[in-house]
């Protein structure tokens, strides 16, 4: 896939960005043709080989609407295994696809509530705001802080949910560890 200058991109790793210029460029006597893209959320300029550029991952920026309907979807469950949630969710960040990167979000959003999050956990939350605020940026029109505050109001709100679904179900199997006991002391009363 070939792109044009001003075109909006994303390049795996390192966020979204726009193709400012396309350039040749001589490197011991081989001529090499580039895509210059200047990046959302990193300082400086990225060059590109253009024979490249597919197989390194580099994309269109998503449309904002699949960003948000996936974060608006029903949160999937993240496994307590922090290993194996951790290499789940650094396979969806190697992808840099904003969609799994969504999906990811929203669901390390929802562990967030139920459980705490483990150090490793945070980075890999963090990487993934980083990586999918820089694309909503393109998508959107906006910001790096807007599109920064937008994600961490959504998924705030996706934490907030799970926690008081941990709650509920918490005091569901209070309730039910009370009755029962209860219901054992009332037998053995009766028994005696």
């Amino acid at each position: 896939m070939l792109f044009q200058q001003g075109d909006h991109v994303v390049y795996p790793g390192y966020g979204a960005g726009t193709i400012i210029a396309i350039e040749n460029r001589e490197f011991t006597g081989t001529t090499t043709r580039y895509y210059m893209l200047k990046m959302v959320a990193k300082e400086g300029e990225f060059m590109v080989p253009i024979d490249s550029a597919e197989s390194l991952g580099i994309r269109r920026v998503v449309e904002r609407e699949a960003i948000w309907a996936v974060l608006r979807a029903s949160a999937g469950d993240l496994p307590n295994d922090y290993k194996e949630r951790q290499a789940g969710i650094s396979q969806l960040l190697s992808t840099s696809h904003a969609l799994a990167m969504s999906q990811g979000s929203r669901d390390l959003a929802r562990f967030a509530g139920f459980r705490s999050l483990t150090g490793r956990d945070v980075q890999l939350y963090e990487e993934l705001q980083t990586l999918l605020a820089s694309e909503l940026v393109l998508s959107e029109g906006i910001s790096l802080e807007d599109a920064r505050d937008r994600l961490a109001q959504t998924l705030a709100a996706i934490t907030e949910a799970a926690a008081l679904e941990k709650a509920e179900r918490d005091r569901l199997e209070q309730e039910k560890a009370d009755q029962e006991a209860a219901a054992e002391t009332l037998a053995g009363s009766t028994a005696a």
